[in-house]
This record gives structure tokens, sequence and C-alpha cells, in this order.
């Protein structure tokens, strides 16, 4: 699991490509992102907790920490193409 989170990490430095991150509208300012890469997928809603689903365990989903998630969710909802709701 620490592997892909640092793949999801870097993805804040190296913006994978169009698509792989996605921010939709959850009512009010919330919002829920999802992002996507080799191995990995993580999908997270603001205000809540997150979470990783890895292809090397599937069916079982990974909580991030509540710490990083609010922060990570919103950089990685900064990079999503369009309007950005992840307050």
């Amino acid at each position: 699991m620490d592997a892909a989170l640092e793949a999801v990490r870097a993805c804040l430095g190296q913006p994978p490509p169009a698509g792989r991150i996605r921010v939709y509208p959850a009512g009010g300012d919330a919002a829920i992102t999802g992002a996507d890469g080799d191995g990995w997928s993580l999908v997270g809603r603001t205000g809540s907790v997150s979470f990783l689903l890895l292809d090397t365990d599937p069916g079982i989903l990974h909580p991030i920490g509540w710490k990083a998630s609010p922060s990570l969710l919103e950089q990685l909802s900064g990079l999503a193409p369009g309007p950005s709701r992840a307050g």
C-alpha cells in the first residue's frame, strides 16, 4: 500500500494523462475525487475518508489516514481538468 500511496503523491509533481484524475460534485461544497494509475485507484469525498484500491488486493478497501486525505484530495482535484470543487 505504501508504494501505491507514493505513486498517488507522485501525481502531484508529474500530473498523469488527462482522465486519470476526476472530480464530481457531491452536493453543497463537497466533491468526490477519483484518481487511478498502474495497479491502484483512489476515491475520496471532501470531509470524509478516502480509500485506496489495489489490483494486488482485489475487493479490499485500504483507508487513507484522516490527516493526509483532505490535503491529498484537494491537491489532486486541482490537477483535474475543468472546474474543481474540492473545498
